[in-house]
């Protein structure tokens, strides 16, 4: 077979291919070169037809040096994305280091809350029975009360008793 050869997507290896004619019914210039990028990249473009599967496309012809730019940026590009996703990793993993850090301090903060809580119940406990102990002492203070004034009455009584006595005696 004679013309060229080109890589067919469709057929997935290198077919003979024939050049087509432009589409005039879209664009009535003969011009073939064109750019994109803003003037970035300057490219003649063909329409091609593959003579095996009939499979057609347009194919760029460019400078080397742009295909060379190209791969370059393209493999600066993969570079940049496996840092990013080695980044991402270790920042995963801070994150986790993180969380189970947050889980042993809420864990913290719950025994410390309970404690609390216990230590609250308890100290309630101890002002009821200070309170307790407090009404016994003043029932005790107003029985020694009670009883001091027995005892001086009964002293009293007794002094009286000894005078009668006494007086008896002589």
């Amino acid at each position: 077979m004679s013309g060229i050869e080109k890589w067919c997507t469709n057929c997935g290896e290198l077919q003979y291919v024939k050049v087509l004619p432009p589409d005039w019914n879209k664009s009535k210039s003969r011009n073939f070169n064109y750019s994109i990028g803003g003037e970035l990249i300057h490219f003649f473009q063909r329409n091609l037809c593959c003579l095996k599967c009939g499979n057609e496309w347009y194919s760029a012809e460019v400078k080397r040096m742009v295909l060379k730019d190209l791969i370059d940026s393209k493999v600066g590009l993969e570079s940049d994305v496996e840092l990013m996703q080695e980044d991402l990793d270790s920042q995963k993993k801070e994150i986790g280091a993180l969380k189970t850090s947050l889980s042993i301090a809420n864990n913290a903060i719950k025994s410390r809350n309970e404690l609390v809580t216990d230590m609250g119940s308890k100290i309630n406990d101890y002002i009821a029975l200070v309170k307790s102990l407090e009404k016994s002492q003043q029932g005790l203070t107003i029985a020694i009360e009670q009883k001091s004034d027995d005892f001086e009455e009964l002293t009293n009584a007794l002094k009286v008793i000894m005078k009668h006595v006494e007086t008896e005696e002589v």
